[in-house]
């Protein structure tokens, strides 16, 4: 069991990522839950995304501490001397707040922004958990597992990456068990949609998905008139204008819900029968933790195969919930879900 069972002064580092910052999140306040005199503190970078996704959680932390250091060069050398001040910048603020509030515990959810801040922890010495949340650890765990207590994985193929400070561990789900006892037909009424109409869900992540959202309504133009009045779609656009996406569906004469973004995605997932979405860890976890069948497009990046090694991971776990396909085949795979059968 974690130390922090035994900590009310407690410290965490995630950023740039809703799917970094809510597990941190709820990870921490969950343990606390019970405890008097609490003080948190939650390091992240400086981007707007981290700044709106810690407005749904005020009143939970302490303190926000933003740091300027949130990347790693990844090729582009000419970015070095910046990079380089900026961990320096970011490790000296980083020190002086953990020596001046003292934290019993570190807790790290990996990524770059938390280099500065478990330097600073290691040498202060105080202890550091930190979590590996994808199937394949990145760079930075890769580098921050030497500072580390123990690292908790949530897939069990990324413990072997750790040696001995790997405690295999469920994935931080910000949703309670309360959420799985549900009407779906009343669920669909509060969000605005037909109670019988099946209903096909996008998640796009915190940050959105562009490609995702274009690709889904392709599949939406291929059904015939028929199809149309039968389905009803939820779609999670992040950075893409919903009005746009609206007016597509809306031409086709399918009932939709657009939103760009959503902090309580609870109903979305009761009252789906299909999700579409990327393979980010949170949204796998929380797709099987509603235990929807699920078509997963991971995102094929250039510096990191991160989400097509968790989609594959989550795909063997639950071989008959999820499956597995690129952008170009997405149509042919949720077609073969049989919704309309």
């Amino acid at each position: 069991m974690s130390s922090i069972l035994n900590s009310e002064r407690i410290a965490m580092v995630a950023g740039k990522s809703g799917g970094h910052i809510v597990p941190g999140i709820t990870y921490v306040a969950r343990l606390l839950a019970n405890k008097k005199n609490i003080d948190f503190t939650i390091f992240t970078t400086t981007s707007s995304l981290d700044h709106k996704i810690l407005k749904n959680y005020e009143g939970v932390y302490s303190r926000h501490v933003c740091l300027t250091f949130g990347a790693l060069p990844y090729g582009c050398w000419y970015k070095l001397p910046l990079t380089v001040w900026q961990l320096l910048r970011s490790f000296l603020h980083a020190f002086y707040v953990l020596h001046k509030t003292k934290p019993e515990l570190v807790v790290s959810m990996a990524g770059a922004v938390s280099l500065p801040v478990c330097m600073a922890a290691w040498l202060l010495r105080i202890p550091i958990d930190l979590f590996e949340l994808n199937a394949v650890p990145g760079r930075a765990s890769s580098l921050l597992k030497r500072f580390a207590k123990r690292v908790n994985v949530c897939f069990e193929s990324a413990a072997k990456f750790f040696g001995k400070k790997a405690f295999v561990c469920p994935y931080p789900v910000r949703f309670g068990s309360d959420t799985l006892d549900y009407d779906q037909e009343s669920v669909r009424a509060t969000l605005g949609l037909s109670a019988n109409k099946k209903t096909v869900v996008l998640l796009g992540g915190s940050q959105g998905s562009k490609m995702l959202s274009s690709m889904l309504v392709e599949w939406a133009r291929t059904l015939s008139g028929k199809h149309r009045q039968q389905v009803q779609i939820i779609h999670q656009v992040g950075n893409v204008d919903p009005e746009l996406i609206k007016q597509e569906y809306e031409s086709l004469g399918i009932q939709a819900l657009v939103f760009a973004q959503r902090h309580d995605l609870a109903p979305c997932y009761q009252a789906a029968d299909l999700i579409v979405c990327r393979a980010g860890a949170g949204t796998l976890f929380e797709v099987e933790f509603f235990g929807k069948p699920c078509v997963t497009v991971p995102l094929r990046a250039s510096t990191t195969s991160h989400q097509v090694d968790n989609a594959l991971a989550m795909h063997e776990k639950n071989i008959h919930l999820f499956s597995v396909c690129d952008e170009q085949s997405l149509c042919a795979a949720i077609g073969k879900q049989s919704l309309f059968t």
